[in-house]
């Protein structure tokens, strides 16, 4: 894909990814307007009850069927590139490296937790670093990326504290170990 081209279907995916925060933040507007401040969700646990963000839409569970083409999620997350690293953020306009992978994929509805060890779980395959395909998970111990190309050897990422989602670090840098495939 030449640059031009990548850059209009970044520019297309930032587009739709800003229309659909913005369908989502109306949606748990007229949420919280209809709750009028009711909590029924249930407890648990022995500690405090903390509130939970807005479920949002239901997205399909991971059930171990077949390994679906998710080379779309790419796209929106390129169309982040820039938003800063915050530790636990979950966009749309800041990540930490699992949340940035939540996120994209949460926009071509398909849910993925948001933590690198529980996304690793949850995986229908794990795979080589070298089997992968545009929109897998790249992983290592402690951080994600997603692949944009086969072989994952381009990925975008948010890479640590103080620096901004991209997509320019080689392929040793991160030192992933696997692939995730869902």
């Amino acid at each position: 894909m030449s640059s031009e081209n990548a850059w209009r279907a970044a520019a297309a995916a930032a587009a739709a990814a800003e229309k659909a925060a913005a369908a989502e933040a109306a949606r748990q507007a007229e949420q919280a307007a209809n709750n009028n401040g009711n909590n029924n969700g249930g407890g648990g646990g022995n500690g405090p009850v903390s509130p939970s963000p807005s479920p949002g839409p239901v997205y399909p569970s991971n059930s171990g069927g077949s390994v679906g083409d998710y080379s779309a999620v790419v796209g929106y997350a390129m169309s982040r590139i820039g938003c800063p690293y915050v530790w636990g953020a979950e966009g749309p306009d800041s990540f930490d490296c699992s949340g940035l992978v939540t996120w994209a994929y949460r926009q071509v509805g398909k849910y993925v937790p948001h933590q690198s060890e529980a996304q690793y779980a949850a995986a229908a395959r794990v795979v080589s670093v070298s089997e992968a395909r545009p929109g897998d998970v790249l992983w290592r111990y402690g951080h994600v990326g997603i692949a944009c190309n086969s072989g994952g050897s381009h990925y975008v990422h948010a890479p640590t504290q103080g620096a901004y989602v991209r997509d320019t670090d080689p392929l040793s840098w991160s030192q992933f170990t696997n692939a995730l495939q869902f």
